[in-house]
């Protein structure tokens, strides 16, 4: 792992389901570029709320993260969370690559009649509604 980061300002987050569920918590520097590489998981559709937590730097963002997984237990973490990762895909039956895809696209058209945000929009406007540490976002208020 390159150390180039440990000494920047990291952000801790939590994302959490429409009603109050935390789904994952996660680090980042840049938060919004971390945050449109979920846009791809499967679970991302879930996200509603987002909260943050501002650190000096990585090691206490990373120490803050493990400690939060472990006492939180999050839905979709599996670091720190005494879960193994699910299979890889090509381990996973082909019926429930089609099921997540499915759900996946549900919750997506869900989430944009609720909205009226695309995945990359949804995630803007998250984001643009936080402003100081620690405060809570939803995307749909």
């Amino acid at each position: 792992m390159s150390h180039r980061h440990e000494h920047f300002r990291t952000t801790l987050y939590r994302l959490f389901g429409d009603g109050g569920e935390l789904l994952y918590v996660g680090i980042a520097i840049d938060l919004k570029k971390r945050l449109r590489q979920h846009i791809c998981q499967w679970w991302w559709p879930e996200v509603a709320a987002l909260r943050v937590e501002r650190h000096p730097n990585r090691l206490e963002a990373l120490s803050a993260e493990k400690a939060a997984i472990e006492a939180e237990g999050p839905k979709y973490n599996t670091q720190h969370a005494g879960r193994r990762s699910p299979a890889p895909a090509s381990c996973v039956h082909i019926d429930e690559l089609v099921s997540r895809s499915h759900e996946r696209d549900q919750l997506r058209a869900e989430r944009k009649a609720k909205t009226g945000l695309d995945p990359y929009d949804f995630v803007t406007k998250l984001i643009a509604n936080f402003a100081e540490e620690g405060v809570d976002a939803a995307a749909h208020k």
